[in-house]
């Protein structure tokens, strides 16, 4: 995956627009994902043929939330995403069942996400601490 580190420091506004995506994702809100991207935005998903991943980019909003809410519905109840920078760039840890499967960082145009990236391979998550169970303080 070519994500390189954000050049400057993240904003409050870009903060906020990962925030709105996240709270759509966990709603499995169509729209309002939709309106969260670019109409051109990429999501790119990196499971270095270790887990299941999309093995191409996905290009446009609409494809990208759906894809979300697709996945969504395979999804463990227990699912929690959680805000958090990853490599400089706004995103978030996902764990199901207390175990880290994916971090998803965020490129911004404007006021919208242009690009996602989510990395699902288990060795390039060990440095963020998983794939790990969360303690039972951090649920």
């Amino acid at each position: 995956m070519a994500e390189q580190p954000a050049d400057k420091p993240p904003s409050i506004e870009a903060r906020q627009l990962a925030e709105r995506f996240l709270s759509a994702v966990r709603g499995g809100h169509v729209d309002e994902l939709v309106g969260c991207m670019t109409e051109d935005a990429r999501l790119i998903t990196d499971g270095g043929g270790v887990v299941r991943a999309a093995g191409r980019p996905i290009l446009g909003a609409g494809r990208i939330a759906r894809f979300f809410v697709g996945v969504r519905r395979w999804a463990s109840e227990n699912r929690r995403l959680v805000p958090t920078l990853v490599n400089g760039r706004h995103g978030a840890l996902e764990y199901m069942d207390g175990i880290l499967v994916n971090a998803i960082s965020f490129e911004f145009e404007g006021s919208r996400i242009s690009a996602i990236y989510v990395v699902r391979n288990p060795r390039k998550l060990r440095h963020l601490g998983g794939p790990q169970a969360l303690s039972s303080s951090d649920s």
